[in-house]
């Protein structure tokens, strides 16, 4: 028998304990201990920070690969929402392409078996729909939450941009100048003036100014050495010409 669980986290359930990878792959190999008496050869297929609603995950497409190249005879996961929460595009994989592929598939949560003959089908596509709806519905908040943060006055990115630090203030996540700030300023005085962007890379190579990722990594706005400095370039000059940080200029 060739088995393979499937496991899969988004980022925003990455925290939950019962959705956690290791839970997920627990859980199948519990299932398959108790339930097969023949040896079993199990493939893992792990998806990690991809959206239920994203069906171009890597490990999900490999496995679909593998089960139409006759290498898998089993697919086991904790429920149907981790095989993917569009209720179309996940029904053609259950009800098309892995059983002509051969393939059973087994969801813990729901118990549901696309090999069992008393198997509920239209159960099954009721809590495919909903898993649809939770996403979406899901989907909606994150972006209300993020549009009323933002509303407040918070800043959203990941990290932030060269010239400035990301602080909290008065439970704000806010933007503040850092050491690098005066040369974005001097940046757009140079862009002001009519410099082009070749032009201002090439300035701020002779000064020997860190690039945004040298500055980045080692916290130098600029290197006496001029064998530590690596070149601006053109794009890493335009890359700053953001408007939404310009009014300060």
């Amino acid at each position: 028998m060739r088995a393979g669980i499937y496991a899969r986290v988004s980022v925003l359930h990455g925290t939950q304990k019962d959705l956690t990878v290791e839970n997920q792959i627990l859980l199948a190999e519990q299932y398959l201990r108790e339930w097969q008496d023949e040896p079993i050869e199990i493939s893992y297929y792990i998806d990690r920070g991809y959206s239920g609603t994203n069906f171009r995950r890597p490990s999900f497409l490999r496995m679909v690969r593998e089960s139409e190249q006759g290498r898998l005879d089993l697919i086991v996961a904790k429920d149907l929402s981790r095989l993917g929460r569009n209720y179309l595009e996940l029904g053609w994989y259950l009800e098309k392409v892995f059983p002509d592929a051969g393939v059973r598939v087994v969801t813990l949560g729901e118990g549901y078996d696309n090999a069992n003959p008393d198997n509920d089908n239209l159960t099954a596509g009721i809590r495919n729909l909903m898993n649809e709806w939770y996403a979406r519905e899901t989907g909606r908040k994150v972006r209300h939450t993020k549009e009323w943060l933002r509303m407040e006055g918070n800043y959203l990115g990941s990290k932030s941009p060269y010239g400035y630090k990301i602080i909290y203030r008065e439970g704000k996540r806010i933007l503040i100048p850092d050491a690098a700030y005066p040369v974005r300023k001097e940046i757009y005085r140079l862009h002001r003036e009519g410099k082009t962007s070749s032009e201002i890379a090439r300035i701020l190579s002779e000064r020997r100014i860190a690039t945004p990722e040298q500055y980045r990594l080692s916290g130098c706005v600029c290197f006496e050495s001029e064998e530590k400095i690596k070149k601006w370039s053109s794009a890493m000059v335009r890359g700053l010409w953001n408007h939404e940080y310009e009014e300060d200029f």
